[in-house]
């Protein structure tokens, strides 16, 4: 039973929108909650009577191709069914989903309004996504796909398939420990979306862990906007929730997702105590620049040298763990120093896998007021030039096969000593 009276018996699922992890099982919890009420999905839009679709503002171009597509939607939908939409764009552009006839929207922190319009009852924890639903995250997973085909039949090197098996996919068992951030970097629109920090109690992240390996769920992974925080609400730490994780005798491979390096900073020798550990695989840590006077403007709270001590550090304790990073190409006033520095670390330093974002402008944040901005031709011309690298970093582990041909277009050295600081 619909809400305001309306039978509502088909639903077509939208998913082909950009997004995060966290957002896509936010998403899969409306679907079960729908679903388990009795709507029996179609795969045509025109037969629904009730059209669910995620959204993300990530980036302006991400926000107007959801707009684009719940457009779309709306336009194709019969008289009388109900566009619903979630995610993040009815917390930061609800009047945007308004104009285009969305009838009914909440964010992703606003379940309960879901469930109570359409009299549900509460769904289950999300902790596996079903490949349909993986979003961009699929356009890394083919090549893990592939990889897997041709293991013991094309002699590949080790480190392709270490990378790879990093991507999060449809196998993985996603364990939230937290929602919420309470950074205030000044280019994020997110923060205005997923609210302050609230950490999942220990004892009921480490309940959810054991019975995910009873299960015999092994590829685990600790996700959260931001999990660097973990428990500061709480009166612990991540540190410590890794260590209770970490006493498990069990065999499990452990990753780790969106960690703000400030905290790594705070506790590094903790960090090098724990991470060492075979299990854990991977950790993800957003630097966004490697400029002390951009990292100022992204109010990010740390500097560059302090960022590459640290990376240093974990590498030298953990030498098996796979790091990957975010950057930001572009962001208001870079200047080409300030871009020789990203690059150069970048390259540099011990990245399994590099991802740099082009600046995009958002309303309401700090960064949206700085100028000058840099001008788009000099924006994709810095893309250009880093994803070679970043790429040849990834497939080659920075071999260059075609040294006359592939050059360097920073003139960066290679492996080298890396100086103790980095301020322009």
């Amino acid at each position: 039973m619909g809400g305001r009276g309306v039978v509502l018996k088909t639903l077509y699922v939208s998913h082909s929108v950009d997004g995060c992890i966290e957002s896509f099982l936010d998403f899969e919890r409306s679907r079960i909650a729908l679903m388990s009420d009795g709507f029996a999905r179609t795969d045509k839009v025109e037969e629904a009577d009730l059209v669910l679709s995620n959204s993300c503002v990530v980036g302006e171009a991400v926000e107007q191709r959801c707009a684009d597509i719940i457009g779309g939607l709306r336009r194709r939908m019969r008289p009388g069914a109900q566009l619903v939409v979630t995610g993040c764009m009815p917390a930061y552009n609800a009047a945007r989903l308004t104009e285009v006839g969305v009838d009914f929207q909440y964010s992703s922190r606003q379940l309960p309004r879901l469930l109570e319009r359409f009299n549900l009852s509460e769904p289950p924890e999300v902790t596996q996504l079903d490949k349909e639903f993986m979003g961009p995250y699929n356009t890394f997973n083919w090549a893990t796909r592939l990889l897997r085909r041709a293991e013991g039949r094309i002699p590949l090197p080790e480190y392709l398939f270490r990378r790879f098996s990093c991507v999060e996919n449809e196998e993985m068992f996603f364990l939230r420990i937290n929602r919420g951030c309470n950074q205030a970097c000044s280019y994020c629109a997110t923060k205005f979306t997923v609210g302050r920090l609230e950490s999942v109690p220990v004892e009921r992240v480490l309940a959810r862990f054991d019975e995910a390996l009873a299960a015999g769920k092994r590829n685990i992974v600790l996700c959260g906007e931001e999990t660097g925080s973990y428990g500061r609400d709480i009166g612990t730490d991540f540190p410590e929730l890794l260590s209770r994780l970490l006493q498990r005798k069990d065999n499990f491979i452990l990753h780790i997702r969106q960690h703000h390096p400030l905290f790594i900073m705070e506790k590094l020798d903790r960090y090098c105590m724990l991470l060492p550990d075979p299990r854990v695989k991977s950790i993800t840590i957003p630097l966004q620049s490697f400029s002390d006077r951009l990292l100022g403007l992204m109010n990010r709270r740390h500097n560059a040298a302090d960022a590459i001590a640290m990376v240093q550090a974990i590498h030298a304790a953990a030498p098996q763990l796979m790091l990957r990073t975010h950057l930001i190409l572009g962001f208001p006033t870079e200047d080409e120093e300030d871009f020789r520095l990203s690059y150069k670390y970048s390259k540099d330093l011990p990245w399994d896998m590099l991802l740099a974002y082009p600046y995009t402008n958002r309303p309401g944040t700090k960064a949206a007021k700085l100028e000058p901005k840099v001008s788009s031709a000099k924006l994709w011309w810095r893309v250009a030039r880093y994803y070679p690298m970043a790429l040849r970093k990834l497939y080659l582990n920075d071999f260059n096969p075609f040294p006359l041909v592939m050059r360097d277009p920073m003139g960066c050295p290679g492996e080298g000593c890396i100086p103790q600081s980095v301020s322009r």
